[in-house]
C-alpha cells in the first residue's frame, strides 16, 4: 500500500498522552505491519508512504 503526501516533512513518532485523539498513526504503522516506510518525492515536493505486509499461508507459522 501507498499514500502520497504533498508536505516534504519528515515523519517521526511522537509520545502523546493516553487520552489523545492523535498522534498514534506511525505507532499502529509499525505494529500492523511488517514493513514500511518514506519516500521523499525526487522533485522535493512530498513524500510518499508505503507499507508492506506479508501474506501468511493458514496453519504455517
Amino acid at each position: 500500500m501507498t499514500s502520497a503526501f504533498a508536505s516534504a516533512d519528515g515523519w517521526k513518532q511522537r509520545r502523546t498522552f493516553e487520552l489523545a485523539e492523535g498522534g498514534r498513526g506511525l505507532l499502529i504503522v509499525e505494529a500492523v505491519t511488517d514493513r514500511w516506510g518514506v519516500d521523499p518525492h525526487p522533485d522535493g515536493r512530498g513524500k510518499t508512504v508505503w507499507l508492506e505486509c506479508l501474506a501468511k499461508t493458514p496453519g504455517v507459522g
